[in-house]
């Protein structure tokens, strides 16, 4: 039987991958791939994933940087074709202010 004072719950939340992802890179542009995995309690592979598809819906972009890459949340992009609600507004709802 499992201690319950040493129990932990299974970490949960109502925010997609991809709106975790992109919350973390807003205040976060040169991240890593390990840095964001760690962030986000992603594994890299899935993080590798989610930043192709959200370069594909064109809700960001990468630049190559010297020897690792920089991406740059597209905050005014749609969240959906005709919507006018854009990644910003989303991003400005869920994220943490960035860093000084």
């Amino acid at each position: 039987m499992t201690d319950p004072r040493t129990a932990t719950l299974p970490r949960s939340t109502l925010l997609t991958t991809a709106a975790r992802v992109l919350a973390f890179l807003a205040s976060h542009e040169e991240a890593r791939i390990t840095d964001i995995a760690a962030a986000t309690e992603i594994s890299e592979g899935h993080v590798r994933r989610t930043i192709d598809g959200l370069i594909r819906a064109g809700f960001l972009e990468r630049v190559p940087v010297r020897n690792h890459n920089r991406y740059t949340v597209q905050h005014d992009a749609p969240l959906a074709p005709g919507s006018v609600s854009s990644v910003g507004q989303l991003i400005s709802l869920i994220a943490p202010p960035g860093p000084a």
